[in-house]
């Protein structure tokens, strides 16, 4: 910008002192083609001036990227399903953790699924795998009122859980490292249920939002 102002600078300054010059030093000068000479430098003139004191709009700055917390994980992931909700308490007497769970219609896939956050605290492991005990139970509890009418261009159905397949597939979110042998042990409990689990932390966190995305190839994520 500095090279801008300082060309139309000089430019301005060079017509000025060529148009005052010109007289002097072409005396006999007259008619058109002096008339020719002062239009140019005319033209040099408010050329120079636009260089000066036009201001070019800056760009404006890329919008700052929103970093999404692993609760707003929960949240946001799997937005196409019909969501049902509720919470399932558990822990010693001194440290109930209110588990928040909701189970995913997707009807693409025709399958069933839960999710569940877990909130920062010391028991995480011992949180999760009392749920895994108790997964089968609160999937049949969430879904047992649960229809929905699908009308479409000559396609009119209903869906109940009746109809819906649940394979034992539940994502864990949590906001607390866990070490290799305990996400091991976790994975363990919910074998023994027959269940299949996928962990979603701070790792996952990181990862989503280093992509820019909500969530990590949502469909490979249900065809595990």
């Amino acid at each position: 910008m500095v090279k801008r102002e300082i060309g139309g600078f000089i430019g301005s300054a060079a017509a000025i002192v060529v148009a005052f010059l010109l007289p002097l030093t072409f005396p006999r000068l007259s008619g058109w083609p002096l008339w020719g000479a002062w239009i140019v430098c005319a033209a040099a003139l408010v050329v120079g001036g636009w260089l000066f004191f036009h201001k070019p709009k800056e760009a404006s700055p890329p919008a700052a990227r929103t970093w999404k917390n692993v609760r707003e994980f929960f949240e946001t992931d799997f937005s196409t399903t019909l969501k049902v909700s509720s919470t399932f308490e558990c822990g010693p007497p001194e440290e109930i953790i209110a588990v928040e769970i909701e189970c995913h219609r997707d009807f693409e896939t025709q399958v069933d699924f839960l999710s569940i956050y877990v909130p920062p605290t010391p028991i995480t492991v011992g949180v999760i795998t009392v749920f895994a005990r108790h997964a089968r139970r609160l999937y049949r509890e969430l879904v047992r009122d649960v229809g929905v009418v699908t009308i479409g261009p000559g396609d009119v159905r209903s869906s109940t859980s009746s109809a819906q397949a649940f394979p034992g597939r539940v994502f864990v979110y949590h906001d607390t490292h866990l070490e290799p042998r305990e996400a091991a042990n976790i994975v363990e409990a919910f074998e023994a249920e027959g269940l299949n689990v996928q962990l979603r932390g701070l790792a996952y966190a990181a990862a989503a939002n280093a992509r820019g995305t909500d969530i990590i190839n949502p469909r490979a994520s249900l065809a595990q």
